[in-house]
């Protein structure tokens, strides 16, 4: 199939299909393997994969073991979701996303090589998956990291029977109508992930999810280490081999402190050993599209989405020091818990004003009803937009030199203000 060919094709599946589920994936995984498309993943194969799953955080985690294991002489697979620009950035060693010319090439071998039934309701994350580990078992890298999609137990990338590590990052409560609707249950869905004798990495807090992840994995006989949450940017973590180590993390979002002791936690693992100097350098080269970052000066994004990931983003947005005021465009897709995000968001009163907007895609909440919310939540200066550009073009409008713009709410404002933001004249 040619580039455009296969962007079309993977485009046309759908996100979730009634009739597919995990055990669909495992067969069609074995499959594969059995066939010899899927290379070098046999059991021993799949020590070198790094299991990745949990309600916040677990992008960043996965990004932030690929850096460090790049700036300690290793080339890491990366897999994680969703994409912000590109599609291909699912499918990463390093920072290289997966080559156009390859893309094209293994969705045709997938589509020849899936027997009819699965080829006809074959789902877009399980596509993905199928591809990532097509691509990587041609490129061998020395690490694969996988990013669950949706929970755990039942994920696609679940089909991996024997990685070398498995890390659960913050849980918190988003999915619930398919997860469960307390941290207990979405937890032990999450620890879904954990196989017999692989160890897991895992936050000490909150105890009662620790508390599930941990006996799971004492049920499968998994060694569990659960690491301190950190709040500082200058701290010590204490390693398995060397003790404690001082590092320093980049300034940004306060919630990638908690996220990083993990990912040190896995090199440490993987590596058998502490290069300081190394993993230092992972994390100060660190990026993470969309989390807090700063895509021209003074205007943040962030893809805050729920509750849990609202509450720190505005922990982050504290520690900013800005001497004026914050404007703030916000946007949410129906299906998150929008009315506690609204009590945070207005209860914190860090928004001078604040601009909500329909993002561009049909499940998203009209500005009108988030706005309403917003301010029967007790904000005062709500402004409802037609459109995201549009909330952006008046928020930049009416920024002043030392103020700072903020746009939250979901992963899809990065791609629905790109335009604007390449725009030298804008």
């Amino acid at each position: 199939m040619t580039y455009e060919e296969a962007s079309d094709w993977t485009g046309s599946l759908s996100g979730f299909t009634k009739t597919r589920g995990f055990e669909d994936t495992l067969r069609v995984y074995e499959l594969f393997r059995k066939e010899g498309l899927i290379r070098g993943l046999d059991e021993a194969g799949e020590k070198r994969i790094v299991h990745v799953a949990g309600t916040n955080g677990k992008g960043s985690v996965c990004a932030a073991l690929s850096s460090i294991l790049t700036c300690a002489g290793h080339t890491a697979g990366l897999f994680t979701s969703p994409h912000i620009l590109n599609f291909r950035e699912r499918i990463r060693i390093g920072e290289r996303m997966i080559p156009e010319a390859d893309f094209g090439r293994l969705c045709g071998v997938l589509r020849e090589a899936l027997p009819a039934g699965d080829l006809a309701d074959l789902g877009y994350f399980e596509a993905f998956f199928l591809l990532a580990m097509l691509w990587y078992s041609e490129q061998q890298p020395d690490y694969i990291i996988l990013e669950t999609g949706l929970g755990g137990r039942l994920d696609a990338t679940n089909a991996v029977r024997h990685p070398a590590l498995c890390i659960i990052t913050r849980i918190g409560m988003d999915h619930t109508e398919l997860l469960g609707d307390t941290p207990e249950l979405i937890a032990a869905e999450k620890a879904g992930i954990i196989k017999a004798g692989v160890p897991v990495i895992c936050l000490e807090e909150p105890a009662e999810v620790c508390r599930v992840i941990s006996e799971r994995a004492k049920a499968l006989g998994s060694r569990c280490r659960a690491i301190p949450v950190n709040k500082d940017l200058d701290f010590s973590h204490r390693f398995l081999y060397d003790k404690y180590t001082r590092f320093t993390m980049p300034k940004g979002a306060v919630y990638q402190r908690e996220n990083m002791p993990l990912a040190l936690a896995g090199a440490e693992y993987l590596l058998g050993r502490v290069d300081r100097d190394a993993f230092q350098q992972g994390l100060d080269s660190f990026r993470w599209m969309s989390r807090f970052e700063e895509v021209l000066p003074g205007i943040v994004i962030d893809g805050a989405h729920n509750p849990d990931g609202i509450r720190v983003f505005l922990d982050s947005v504290r520690e900013d020091g800005c001497r004026k005021d914050r404007l703030f465009v916000f946007s949410m897709l129906r299906g998150k818990d929008h009315e506690t995000a609204c009590r945070l968001i207005a209860g914190s009163g860090l928004f001078e004003k604040i601009y909500t907007a329909p993002l561009p895609s049909p499940r998203t909440l009209p500005p009108g009803e988030l706005a309403e919310c917003l301010t029967s939540a007790g904000a005062s200066r709500v402004f409802s937009c037609g459109d995201v550009p549009s909330a952006f073009r008046r928020a930049k409008k009416e920024k002043r030199e030392e103020d700072r713009i903020y746009i939250a709410g979901s992963l899809y404002l990065r791609s629905a203000l790109e335009g604007l933001l390449q725009d030298d004249q804008f």
